[in-house]
């Protein structure tokens, strides 16, 4: 009745659900069998056994933290899979960007490889190709110093191809050169004239500081 002892209801109900005569039964007596509607009022023992044998989480709060879980998870590992692209793509980016000034440097090298190849070589298709090929040389540099370019392999490759290209240039300058002043001596013509003349004053006044301490004495 009501006036038995909480503890007492308690114990008793506790003793009767872990007996074997309750695992017999089919289906099993359990603490679920006093979650069903009562005829009665329940006894505060039996409402207060319910509560502690009652799990923290219901199936249906677990349903929901499992499907949180998981939606969790999925969303995390887009967003890592986002971020490894994105990462992915600027190296690529910034690798493609290195690629195009190298694509720049071989197409410096094969038009002088293309003047060389034709009955005269003049000066004033050279010396514009040397200009390029340091302005292309600066700017790759800079860009490099503010992390817009990455790769310390990419940027060893592409310094080691300007600095053959400019040395073929230079050859191919300094041969020019020395016909030049070969023409002068022979016309017995100031070589400044004749230098004008094959390159213009521009390209003129640009050579001789490039090339002022190549030839020492001319």
């Amino acid at each position: 009745n009501k006036d038995t002892p909480i503890k007492s209801v308690d114990s008793i109900l506790a003793a009767l659900l872990s007996s074997k005569f309750a695992q017999l039964m089919s289906p099993p007596i359990t603490s679920d069998h006093l979650l069903l509607p009562p005829e009665l009022p329940l006894h505060r023992g039996v409402r207060t056994f319910i509560a502690r044998n009652r799990p923290t989480l219901s199936g249906k709060h677990l349903e929901w933290f499992e499907q949180t879980v998981n939606i969790v998870a999925v969303f995390g590992t887009g967003v890592f899979s986002l971020w490894i692209w994105f990462h992915r793509y600027n190296r690529r980016k910034r690798q493609l960007s290195f690629s195009h000034y190298l694509a720049r440097v071989a197409a410096i090298e094969n038009e002088a490889l293309y003047r060389e190849t034709r009955a005269q070589l003049k000066l004033r298709h050279l010396l514009p190709l040397q200009r390029r090929l340091r302005v292309l040389k600066l700017e790759a540099l800079d860009r490099f110093s503010r992390g817009e370019l990455r790769g310390e392999e990419m940027l060893t490759g592409f310094l080691a191809q300007v600095t053959d290209v400019r040395s073929y240039l230079t050859r191919l300058v300094l041969h020019e050169r020395e016909n030049l002043e070969e023409l002068a001596r022979t016309k017995n013509r100031p070589l400044k004239e004749v230098w004008i003349e094959a390159v213009g004053e521009f390209n003129a006044e640009s050579a001789a500081g490039t090339h002022s301490n190549s030839k020492p004495g001319k």
